[in-house]
């Protein structure tokens, strides 16, 4: 682990993108901030980080590691993550439960029907656990390049309802 040139390429927009890739027994981040670390290596989303130096927003680091075994999976390599982040920065966990607003996905109809441009989608649900270790894969094997192999393709549907397929929907615009 080290600081990140704070001067990438000029001109190379990718050189300068955070980038984070956790997979086949690789961790490698670019120009990623310790916030970006931790909501990674604990899979949380960003507003669920609270506290810290503000330095955890703006100091960016390099992360270059191979564990010993190539096959880990990407959930190992996160925890192994946190165990860096924690001997480098000394860093706690601390979980608390807090009361926040949330925005519901409900249906309107007590009949629970949709309305007439929407339709049931009839994709099966991935795993999307599965689906994201295959991206991250791609991504190590080559680089944006390799991720295009995974997207969806023109005149495929590409949203899910990860929380519950069986109400997912896609609207039908005409």
């Amino acid at each position: 682990m080290k600081p990140s040139n704070p001067n990438p390429r000029a001109g190379d927009a990718i050189a300068a993108a955070p980038l984070i890739i956790p997979a086949l027994g690789r961790l490698t981040a670019q120009n990623a901030t310790l916030r970006l670390l931790v909501t990674t290596a604990w899979q949380k989303q960003p507003f669920q980080i609270i506290g810290g130096p503000e330095w955890i927003a703006s100091d960016k680091f390099d992360i270059n590691a191979r564990a010993a075994d190539p096959e880990l999976t990407t959930d190992q390599i996160l925890t192994a993550l946190q165990g860096l982040l924690a001997d480098r920065f000394k860093l706690r966990r601390h979980t608390e439960t807090r009361e926040v607003p949330i925005y519901a996905l409900v249906m309107s109809r007590d009949d629970r029907r949709m309305g007439p441009k929407l339709k049931a989608s009839s994709d099966n649900c991935p795993d999307f656990k599965s689906q994201r270790q295959q991206e991250f894969e791609a991504l190590a094997k080559g680089g944006i390049e390799g991720l295009g192999a995974t997207a969806a393709k023109p005149g495929e549907d590409s949203f899910v309802d990860h929380r519950d397929c069986s109400i997912g929907a896609i609207a039908a615009l005409s």
